[in-house]
């Protein structure tokens, strides 16, 4: 095993010195359990988790190694040097307090470390070929829909999908997971921008679409399911909103879509029950996960209300501080980061200040964009992807954990990339 991390760790220095694009393709492919052949987490020496962890300081000591690395671009500095304090504040922050050691604080923070990604592709954005990034996260998108419904369709017995998917979860043996459902999302938004393009036809976009929303659906992340169809008809309309809209061929993919849906509604009795259950439990007040999502966070809302403005920083669960708000031993109240609770993961490292200034220089992006007049359809897309983020934040932490970050720095940089000539942002 430690052979197979040094030839991860020798092919991440050789891209991350000297091939930016593949650097940035394999950076991805290895987030994604490298497409379910090779889980970096597995790499645990002495307690630590060296996999992932190496990676990123690779790809950060490329960084101060290239020449005029502090050299930040007008347009993606208000987000570049966001994300670098808020980075610099959950390390150092819990430490000047007296809260943790730096070795807890910076160990806490392995996740808001693959920003080492966001930070790499503009350093080296001139060196790296978005077109052929674009293909690759297309090519995944589609990679983990596939396997995600031929998991579907397979047995008991017999589980067609690559060896990482497949864990024990809560007892279940063989339970899948695709890492991430993101990318399928992301996929279908940069499919829809070829579409728009006329790079792919009418047929193959259909398939597509079908494909990896119904991988979506399957996936189990019905918020993700959801706000991908409300971002996806959102930025239809501001890209048609300075043409005279035929209402003929409007009303016909209403239609369409609505008979899409009926169709995928009768052929599966797995996604009534879902969508009936949670109906059902949010509506009368009795849904298992917000009441248990509610009664897990009781201790993190305690420990923002310390701190409301700048949170507590990348806090360790073997720190000192977690004795004063940590009220049981339970697996999901043992720290203070959350996955599925967004919102409460950010105010909880950040403090209200924090999470605002993020969430709305994110904001500004989007914004320079649905505002033009005819974006690119690049551009279009990518920010129609980060669109749900905002809602989705609700019940998954996208802003804080790989499975967003990692897909937010690729749209903000295709963003950048296809931004126009005249920028918004001066320094």
């Amino acid at each position: 095993m430690i052979v197979l991390l040094l030839v991860v760790i020798v092919i991440t220095f050789k891209y991350a010195f000297y091939k930016p694009t593949y650097l940035v393709i394999l950076f991805v492919a290895l987030s994604s359990k490298t497409l379910g052949f090779l889980d970096l987490g597995i790499f645990i020496i002495g307690g630590t988790d060296l996999g992932f962890f190496s990676v990123n300081m690779i790809v950060f000591m490329s960084i101060f190694f290239y020449k005029g690395w502090y050299k930040v671009d007008s347009y993606i500095a208000p987000i570049f040097f966001v994300i670098g304090i808020l980075l610099l504040y959950g390390i150092l922050g819990p430490v000047l307090r007296e809260f943790e050691t730096f070795k807890q604080s910076f160990t806490s923070a392995k996740s808001f470390l693959h920003y080492s990604i966001f930070f790499y592709v503009f350093v080296r954005k001139d060196e790296i070929d978005v077109q052929l990034v674009m293909k690759f996260l297309r090519f995944l998108g589609v990679y983990l829909a596939v396997f995600q419904i031929l998991y579907m369709l397979s047995t008991s017995t017999t589980v067609i999908i690559p060896p990482y998917y497949k864990e024990d979860y809560n007892g279940i043996h063989n339970f899948v997971r695709i890492y991430f459902p993101t990318y399928m999302s992301l996929s279908l938004f940069l499919y829809y921008a070829e579409w728009l393009r006329k790079k792919v036809s009418n047929q193959k976009m259909m398939l597509v679409f079908v494909v990896l929303y119904l991988a979506l659906i399957l996936s189990g992340f019905a918020a993700l399911a959801l706000f991908t169809l409300c971002a996806l008809g959102f930025i239809y309309f501001v890209w048609h909103n300075d043409i005279e809209r035929d209402s003929y061929k409007l009303i016909k993919k209403v239609l369409f879509s609505l008979f899409f849906v009926v169709v995928l509604l009768a052929g599966s009795w797995q996604i009534r029950d879902m969508i009936d259950e949670t109906i059902n439990g949010v509506s009368s007040g009795d849904d298992v996960a917000l009441k248990t999502r509610e009664m897990y966070n009781r201790f993190r809302w305690k420990a923002i209300k310390s701190s409301p403005l700048i949170g507590m920083g990348f806090i360790h669960k073997s720190a000192p501080i977690m004795l004063k708000f940590r009220t049981s031993n339970n697996r999901f109240m043992e720290k203070f980061d959350v996955v599925d609770s967004g919102y409460v993961d950010l105010f909880v490292r950040f403090g209200y200040l924090g999470a605002g200034v993020y969430l709305f220089t994110v904001g500004l992006y989007l914004f320079s964009v649905f505002i033009q007049e005819r974006p690119s359809p690049y551009t279009l897309a990518a920010a129609g992807y980060l669109l749900q983020y905002y809602p989705m934040t609700y019940t998954w932490s996208v802003f804080t954990f790989p499975h967003g970050m990692i897909p937010l720095a690729m749209a903000l940089f295709i963003i950048y990339s296809y931004r126009p000539v005249v920028t918004y942002y001066k320094t």
